[in-house]
């Protein structure tokens, strides 16, 4: 009974991050590596979100990294509430995060980026009994649908829309102009 519980503690460890409790990054490249294949053969529709929080070096440098951790922790959760089950969320790196959202359509999939690009702002973050200001988040879209592709490529599309919207003003979702739709 304790190995069973030991070999389920670290697997757990082994895909997830260890602050945010989210998905990995090896974990998300083995999971969007089974879910394009998955919806190519079902001819479904797959959306990856990539987000990140805007200025956090600097949020980090002005409020100190216990707060920049609560930051992570608390998008974390508001991730968390805002995706279905069915969807993979993980935390990429740093403050990059990648939601991978099988059976979806496009403009359901921009939908949710658009949701959740607004709803990041609303989050009330207290550090020490005292309010952080708002923070914001940029998005970039990658869609796939009824065709195989190498999920680098699903990726590298995902993170050049992410820094089209970082670098047009960040706080908001661009969708990649790379199309990965089949016949």
């Amino acid at each position: 009974m304790v190995s069973l519980k030991l070999k389920e503690a670290l697997q757990s460890q082994s895909v997830r991050d260890p602050l945010t409790f989210l998905f990995n990054r090896r974990f998300m490249e083995e999971s969007l590596e089974r879910e394009i294949h998955r919806c190519a053969r079902a001819q479904h529709g797959l959306g990856l979100i990539m987000s990140d929080i805007d200025h956090f070096k600097k949020f980090n440098d002005d409020y100190g990294h216990d707060a920049g951790d609560l930051v992570l922790v608390e998008y974390a959760n508001l991730l968390k509430t805002h995706f279905r089950s069915s969807d993979v969320i993980c935390r990429y790196g740093g403050e990059e995060f990648i939601i991978i959202m099988p059976d979806i359509d496009r403009e359901n999939l921009i939908k949710r980026a658009e949701m959740l690009c607004q709803e990041i702002s609303s989050l009330e973050l207290l550090y020490q009994n005292k309010p952080l200001p708002p923070i914001t988040a940029s998005f970039g879209v990658a869609y796939l649908h009824n065709t195989l592709i190498e999920k680098a490529d699903m990726i590298k599309a995902a993170d050049i829309a992410l820094y089209e919207a970082k670098n047009n003003g960040r706080d908001q979702v661009v969708v990649s102009s790379t199309e990965f739709v089949g016949i």
